[in-house]
């Protein structure tokens, strides 16, 4: 009895795993239809690249709880005919490669969570950018330099600004990048959100100086693009649906420190010291007025203008006092594949 209950056992267990067997073998077959991860981790911690590599490998393309249909279509269609070739026929109005790239980007941020992702969004980022027959996982990270206040962060392409006759690279301190993500952020650490504050540090080329009430030697700069709507919130008449525009991002105030500007904050315009600040108390309005008008000052920031009219009609009113808030053109950032 005993041993034809053990002969039964191991024929069961025999047959549990040939059927894991065939599963595992129906589950190669089946990833085999959709591109391949092929990652760069450059200079990227090797916790955050192999927690990535470890969510990207248990991706299901033919999850219908993940992925729409035409999706998974997509997916398939790259890795038959190319990523060029499978983007080219998507007739959607949309740019298909940001959708992608942002696609596989959200789900695997929202699988690692936010307490681990604070431990190395913005000062690391990966992208995915569909590829030939795959999908690269390219990882970013901002240069670090340690300096006699700390740690200091800056762009790989080293940003130049001319001060007191030097050239100085542009840099922020840890603080400076936790204040612009609270300020230009909505939904932080979302991937997409990640990716556009690791963008400004990582790639914006274009900073300009100025000198912040009462004598702070500081600089600003515009992001590359603009939030929906406010271009024609605030140039009216002036706005051209044909045009690129650009929008401030606010105000860096800064010190030197050895061959580096380094930002020590970010003030969102109408913040005290900023110009936009400066306008409303030289405006010809009552103390009342005034002190209405400082107080919704205070409340600006990415998140306040997207979901209040009152935020944009605030950047409106400094745009019109002559204070550029949107500026025809892109500005100057290193192009997206570097």
């Amino acid at each position: 009895m005993v041993a034809t209950l053990k002969k039964h056992s191991k024929k069961i267990a025999r047959r549990a795993k040939v059927a894991a067997k065939r599963q595992w073998i129906t589950k190669v077959r089946d990833r085999q239809q959709y591109p391949r991860f092929v990652f760069e981790p450059n200079e990227a911690p090797v916790e955050f690249v192999e927690a990535i590599r470890r969510e990207a490998e248990a991706i299901d393309f033919r999850d219908s709880s993940v992925f729409r249909p035409w999706e998974t279509q997509v997916y398939r269609r790259i890795k038959e005919v190319g990523a060029d070739t499978a983007m080219s026929e998507i007739t959607s109005n949309y740019n298909a490669a940001v959708h992608f790239m942002l696609h596989v980007g959200t789900m695997l941020y929202q699988n690692l969570g936010s307490l681990f992702l604070r431990r190395f969004v913005p000062f690391h980022h990966v992208q995915f950018l569909p590829e030939g027959r795959c999908i690269k996982m390219n990882f970013r990270s901002l240069k670090k330099h340690k300096g006699s206040g700390g740690t200091v962060y800056y762009s790989r392409f080293h940003p130049k600004v001319q001060v007191n006759g030097q050239l100085l690279t542009v840099a922020f301190t840890t603080h400076a990048v936790q204040q612009t993500i609270d300020r230009l952020s909505y939904r932080w650490p979302s991937y997409e959100d990640s990716a556009y504050i690791n963008w400004l540090f990582d790639r914006c080329l274009d900073f300009e100086t100025c000198v912040l009430y009462p004598n702070q030697p500081a600089f600003t700069f515009f992001c590359p693009g603009v939030l929906r709507g406010l271009s024609e919130h605030v140039l009216g008449d002036k706005f051209s649906s044909e045009e690129d525009y650009s929008q401030r991002a606010g105000y860096c105030p800064a010190v030197i420190e050895g061959g580096y500007f380094v930002a020590k904050t970010l003030l969102y315009p109408g913040y005290a010291s900023t110009p936009e600040f400066g306008c409303v108390m030289k405006a010809r309005m009552s103390r009342e007025e005034k002190r209405t008008m400082i107080e919704r000052t205070e409340n600006l920031k990415t998140k306040h203008v997207i979901e209040n009219t009152d935020g944009m009609n605030l950047i409106k009113w400094f745009h019109d006092q002559g204070i550029p808030q949107i500026k025809p053109g892109k500005a100057r950032y290193a192009h997206l594949s570097r």
